[in-house]
This record gives structure tokens, C-alpha cells and sequence, in this order.
């Protein structure tokens, strides 16, 4: 796998809710260490239907199934080769690559 970014999974480490006077309490995130991987721009029409409606998904990323983590992970951070953060983005589909030992995820 040819490696053109890095990837940090994010996991919640608290449950969101509400405060004592109601107003809402953010989730808060921990994170992996950068590990590479290889990113591709989508290109074509690829829409998922996320939390009710649809959204145009942005990314394919294809990372070595040993460095992804075995936590419950919903969010990922993706850098530039430069170390250029691109965005935070929600993870809409997961496949496992089991015949080159990888991950895909569409973000």
C-alpha cells in the first residue's frame, strides 16, 4: 500500500447528556497516534444515507489492518503527507480487505 496521509482514530471517552440546568454536555474524543495510510478522493457520485438524510461522501481511505484499533472508533482525523491536517470527518462505511490485510473506510 502506497501511503499518502496519515489517519487518527477517535474514540468517545464520555456519554453525551445534559447538565444540571439542561443544557447540553459535548462529547468529548481520545486519540490514536497518526498512523499512515493511503487516501483517495472520491471522485464520482457516492452518497450514504446518515442520520437522515444524504450525504456526498468525500474520502476512501485504505489503512493496514494492523494498525487499526480494536476500540469502538466513530470519527477519524486525516493529514497530508505534510502533516496538514484535512479535516475531521464521520466514518459511513466500513470493509475489511481481507485478501491484502486492510481496512477501507468511506468517509
Amino acid at each position: 500500500m502506497v501511503s499518502t496521509g496519515y489517519i487518527v482514530f477517535m474514540t468517545p471517552t464520555s456519554a453525551s447528556g445534559f447538565d444540571g440546568n439542561g443544557n447540553p454536555i459535548p462529547v468529548t474524543y481520545a486519540s490514536t497516534d497518526k498512523m499512515p495510510c493511503n487516501i483517495r478522493v472520491i471522485d464520482r457520485e457516492y452518497k450514504v444515507y446518515a442520520e437522515g438524510q444524504y450525504v456526498q461522501a468525500q474520502y476512501s481511505i485504505t489503512v493496514d489492518k494492523r494498525f487499526v484499533p480494536d476500540m469502538v472508533y466513530d470519527k477519524v482525523q486525516l493529514y497530508e503527507c505534510e502533516d496538514r491536517l484535512i479535516g475531521t470527518f464521520q466514518i459511513h462505511n466500513r470493509e475489511c480487505l481481507r485478501y491484502v490485510n486492510s481496512i477501507k473506510l468511506i468517509v
